[in-house]
């Protein structure tokens, strides 16, 4: 296979790969916004939170996200059994009943969780809620299918209670010295032992602060039970909004736009990077050196080899190319034979017709810039055969008498004219 062949099916497949990852990206993000904006979702958190002067914004990957940038990582699991293979729904009700809404794996959620302080909100509600925008028993995820996630946020003795019978149930809970009442469908709660609550009771709480263990040392995390208190549907109920506006920035411990800012993260890769990007190291006169260096230097003697060809062929003969010639043309027209029988300086005027002869013959052969007698000088040894006859011609047409037959002065020309022809070929 030869070089340019391999260097063409590179290429292509180069280009193939970068159309294929723009268009995840883009169907990636477009599928984060809709979730986001849907009525299980929590655009409308970051709304109303920047309306009250906290800094916050949706992640959805795709580029670095610092971790000194982030106060409070909220993330929405989305999946009820982060890591399991799931067989693709094939029926419409099929997809209604799906209880994941994008798959997660426990890596990733642990990685998130040790690189910034992070509120993981549990799934609540399957698929068919966010399609059909209704809040329904049937939609919502059963307990015993978060029985893993439960474990391994809130402990072994962790347990979830959903109030499925219920409707829109109010609670009343106490955040920052005050007691707001919320707004929830089928209320769910929690227990967790080794948890401390920070809304609700010890035996159904909403918000739990969490101590988990892992390889790389402990951590805390934030477990919202129902995802309602926060999300688009649940801020137009009772005194949710009020109720995350009093707790989250708490959580984020930051005071307003000018501190770190709480971030909703939908993304299910892990993006984060601790601290701003490194500072480029300076750069030294070495690295360019080193372009210079064998085997580049092959390269540049290759480009400077080729600029003095090119110079030098540039300084010998500096025009463009001969244009192939045509029929020789009548040099004597009807015009000319006119003007020869008017004038009474017919000698003058044919010593002049070959100055210019000479003049266009020279800057057809050696450039605009060379001048006639460089020409001179060169046809004796370029074209010996015709230049000194045309020299020996020229000269002739300088010692006419003025009063020449026309006759005579047009035969004179078309000498003239047939021994630049031959010069010419004979020059080439």
């Amino acid at each position: 296979m030869s070089e340019a062949r391999t260097g063409g099916i590179v290429a292509t497949v180069t280009l193939l790969v970068v159309a294929l990852v723009l268009i995840a990206l883009v169907f990636g993000g477009g599928r984060d916004r809709r979730l986001g904006s849907s009525a299980t979702g929590f655009d409308g958190l970051v709304h109303w939170l920047r309306a009250e002067g906290i800094e916050a914004r949706n992640f959805g990957g795709g580029y670095p996200l610092d971790a000194s940038a982030v106060a409070l990582r909220v993330l929405p699991l989305f999946d009820a059994e982060p890591g399991e293979q799931r067989s693709l729904p094939r029926t419409r009700d099929d997809v209604m009943m799906l209880d994941t809404e994008r798959e997660l794996q426990w890596p990733v959620i642990e990685a998130k969780v040790n690189a910034t302080p992070t509120l993981i909100v549990l799934p609540k509600w399957r698929r068919g809620a966010r399609l059909t925008g209704i809040a329904h028993p049937d939609l919502l995820i059963p307990d015993a299918r978060l029985r893993d996630v439960t474990t391994r946020l809130l402990g072994n003795e962790a347990r979830l209670s959903t109030n499925a019978s219920a409707g829109i149930a109010t609670v009343s809970l106490a955040a920052s010295e005050h007691t707001h009442t919320a707004a929830l469908y089928a209320p769910r709660t929690a227990l967790g032992s080794t948890c401390k609550v920070v809304l609700g009771e010890p035996q159904a709480a909403f918000l739990l602060e969490c101590l988990r263990k892992s390889k790389d040392g402990e951590s805390f995390v934030f477990v919202l039970t129902d995802p309602d208190l926060i999300s688009n549907h649940g801020l137009a109920l009772g005194d949710n909004a009020a109720l995350a506006l009093a707790v989250l920035p708490r959580l984020a411990e930051t005071p307003g736009p000018e501190g770190r800012g709480i971030v909703i993260d939908y993304s299910s890769e892990f993006w984060t990077r601790d601290g701003p990007p490194p500072e480029p190291e300076p750069r030294s006169w070495g690295e360019i050196l080193a372009l210079f260096r064998w085997p580049y230097s092959l390269i540049w003697t290759s480009f400077a080899v080729a600029f003095l060809l090119a110079l030098w062929r540039g300084s010998v003969r500096f025009g463009p190319p001969a244009q192939p010639r045509g029929p020789a043309p009548l040099a004597p027209t009807d015009a000319e034979a006119r003007l020869l029988q008017l004038s009474g300086e017919r000698g003058r005027l044919l010593a002049d017709y070959a100055d210019r002869r000479l003049a266009a013959l020279t800057q057809r052969l050696l450039g605009p810039r060379i001048g006639t007698s460089t020409l001179i000088g060169l046809l004796p040894r370029r074209a010996p055969k015709s230049g000194p006859l045309l020299l020996a011609e020229a000269e002739r047409l300088h010692t006419q008498p003025a009063m020449i037959a026309s006759a005579t002065a047009m035969a004179q020309m078309r000498t003239f004219e047939t021994l630049i022809d031959q010069v010419i070929d004979e020059f080439d």
